[in-house]
């Protein structure tokens, strides 16, 4: 993540909200898995079972919190939910569920309360947006967002290639040339230049 953070210009800012779009079949856990390394974090599931990511994420060198919730309850009360959120980093692991509400005002309640959170405790909020049908409000994740990260999957007979970009860097250098990546067991990125 050294290198990724190099070619920001310095990482993200303290304070920020990352969106991080994925493709639903791609190798995205080593990404995260280097996200959550050596920080404390407060990880939201929608989807996954708390156990699952603990076994999964949990290297023990940070606190690692983590609850499965459902769109519902942190629609309805999300500074109940963040208020117990580790300093370092905010996860909420997918979005989709509550991109695909419809309700606009409370969505909106939630991401300014998560921007709060993440400005008053100098955090990040990363926010795990998976590539699954079109859920309502994706655009307003990506506008919110102080940096959107796109993972680019391509797949032939011959090959799976993954690369990153980022379109959207508030504060900061956005990446507009894909990096290549190879996420296998862990994040290796390809500083080389195809000729």
């Amino acid at each position: 993540m050294s290198t990724l953070d190099r070619l920001l210009g310095g990482g993200f800012a303290p304070g920020s909200v990352v969106a991080l779009v994925t493709p639903a079949a791609a190798q995205v856990d080593p990404l995260l898995a280097a996200f959550v390394a050596d920080r404390d974090v407060c990880y939201l599931s929608t989807e996954r079972p708390a156990g699952e990511l603990r076994r999964q994420y949990d290297t023990a060198r940070g606190r690692f919190d983590v609850g499965r919730t459902s769109a519902d309850d942190l629609l309805a009360a999300p500074e109940a939910a963040l208020d117990s959120a580790a300093q370092e980093l905010v996860v909420v692991d997918p979005v989709n569920a509550l991109e695909g509400t419809g309700d606009e005002a409370r969505y909106r309640a939630f991401l300014d309360a998560v921007k709060r959170r993440v400005d008053e405790t100098g955090g990040i909020a990363l926010l795990h947006c998976v590539e699954m049908g079109s859920p309502d409000l994706r655009d307003r994740t990506l506008y919110r967002a102080d940096a959107v990260c796109h993972l680019v999957q391509t797949v032939d007979a011959t090959a799976v290639t993954t690369s990153l970009v980022v379109p959207k860097h508030r504060g900061g250098r956005p990446l507009l040339d894909p990096v290549k990546l190879d996420l296998t067991d862990r994040v290796r990125v390809d500083t080389s230049r195809d000729i």
